[in-house]
């Protein structure tokens, strides 16, 4: 596990830095001697303050073109991220970013404060491939960096506040327990095909239920398809391929595996799979109200899944282990937002882009060199209060379509769900809520926060 985080703190350092070129508004050179923030009696200046916002903005927006969410040129950090109430003030996206990147720094000069706590030294190859990257970065990117006062130690500062998280992560997190009982991870998993009871009301556009005769014709198309499967030779038939032959528009085909505390499946179907035998189907359609379901019992105990499970549980004691740490030493240090910094704002009229050398943008996308490169090495305990944004609906919206898992809000949810995901047909319900929880993630990507933690700490554990 070590030498693989190793060699991802590596490659952020020599690796996806070098390609961006930072490219700003031409406005006047700052001086970035001037204190941005004071953290517990450290101070850090607004070269490097600016820097790591600029290049987080930048990161985001290439991010944000390569989904769709924004148009290159386009606004997007002026919109609204959150309303004004009664008690707080409008925010808008620029907004939302600053304040999770000052945070990412607080915890990041934080982490370092307690550096010595574990006896952890900074390792020596990465100063070097820090000093050789910043190095790259500075001539990639003369002008804009003028502009905001950085100098070559500001972005070797930068790259050293990106590393600390992942290298204190193992260390802060060692006394956690990793012994998870099969009871507490238990997965069963069941494949079901099902038939939508409702429809969108063509002069409301609401949801109503689908007359009784198209009731009976699901009704009939999901018996044929129980029999058919039933009758099939090979009990784990591809359920999927039958039911196209029948209904390649109504009928919805998926795998899941879920446990004791789920919520997402209909009590109906969980009773009617826990009555099964490995390998049975039901014997009749489930009416849920919303769904007619036939089910089919692959595995009451999935010990692949379950497997899965325990690494995700871990995965997040580790993360709440960490996030407790973190929220300890912020609630006991002095953090001071000095006016340098409080100029600062994110607009779209003041835009920072990343850039790819002639040569790469020939041959491939911004937003395959451009998007993860932060996420890459500290996404995987990121603790950032902006990450929950829209969690729900991901989770949601990720049991109908693995696209959403790409905006990353609730990591473990999102990227369990998806990989048991196999879709037939895209209900168009389906698609209005994968679309409506992208544009709801979005504010975690955009604000700069590193928002698959669970996910990547579950791959951590995996290896």
């Amino acid at each position: 596990m070590e030498t693989i985080k190793r060699a991802g703190i590596c490659a952020l350092l020599t690796g996806t830095m070098l390609t961006a070129m930072l490219s700003g508004c031409g406005e006047k050179k700052a001086d970035g001697t001037a204190a941005a923030l004071t953290i517990g009696g450290e101070t850090v200046n607004i070269g490097t303050a600016d820097f790591y916002l600029r290049y987080q903005q930048a990161e985001s927006t290439a991010m944000l073109i390569s989904y769709g969410m924004m148009q290159e040129g386009g606004t997007f950090w002026d919109g609204e991220y959150a309303a004004a109430t009664s008690s707080t003030e409008a925010q808008t996206y620029g907004e939302n970013m600053k304040e999770s990147v000052r945070d990412s720094i607080v915890e990041a000069v934080l982490l370092r404060q307690h550096f010595g706590d574990y006896d952890l030294e900074f390792p020596a190859d990465l100063e070097s491939a820090a000093a050789d990257a910043a190095a790259a970065v500075m001539e990639a990117n003369a002008d804009a960096l003028a502009e905001l006062g950085t100098t070559q130690a500001d972005v070797e500062e930068v790259l050293h506040l990106m590393t600390y998280r992942p290298l204190m992560f193992d260390a802060v997190t060692a006394d956690v327990d990793t012994e998870v009982a099969d009871e507490e991870a238990a997965q069963t998993t069941i494949t079901y095909a099902r038939a939508s009871l409702k429809t969108t009301d063509s002069e409301t556009n609401a949801q109503v239920d689908v007359d009784e005769e198209q009731k009976g014709v699901l009704h009939t198309e999901l018996t044929t398809l129980l029999e058919k499967v039933k009758e099939a030779d090979d009990p784990e038939t591809d359920i999927s391929v039958l039911a196209k032959e029948i209904d390649n528009e109504n009928i919805f085909v998926s795998s899941r595996s879920y446990g004791s505390d789920d919520t997402t499946l209909p009590d109906e179907v969980k009773e009617a799979a826990a009555a099964l035998e490995d390998g049975q189907m039901c014997e009749e359609v489930i009416d849920t109200g919303d769904y007619y379901y036939i089910v089919r019992l692959d595995h009451l105990f999935d010990e692949e899944k379950t497997a899965q499970q325990k690494d995700i549980i871990v995965a997040q004691r580790q993360q709440d282990a960490f996030t407790a740490k973190l929220d300890e030493w912020k609630a006991a240090a002095d953090v001071t937002e000095e006016e340098a910094w409080k100029k600062l704002e994110i607009t779209d009229a003041h835009a920072y882009t990343l850039k790819l050398p002639e040569a790469a943008e020939e041959s491939t996308s911004v937003s395959a060199e451009s998007t993860d490169a932060v996420s890459a090495s500290s996404a995987e305990e990121s603790t950032s209060a902006s990450s929950v944004s829209g969690s729900s609906a991901a989770s949601s919206a990720a049991e109908e379509s693995t696209s959403v898992s790409a905006a990353g809000t609730d990591a473990a949810s999102a990227s369990s769900a998806a990989e048991e995901t196999t879709s037939v047909s895209a209900e168009s319900t389906d698609a209005a809520s994968a679309s409506s929880a992208a544009e709801e993630t979005t504010s975690v990507s955009a604000a700069g926060t590193d928002a698959s933690s669970a996910s990547s700490a579950a791959a951590e554990s995996n290896s």
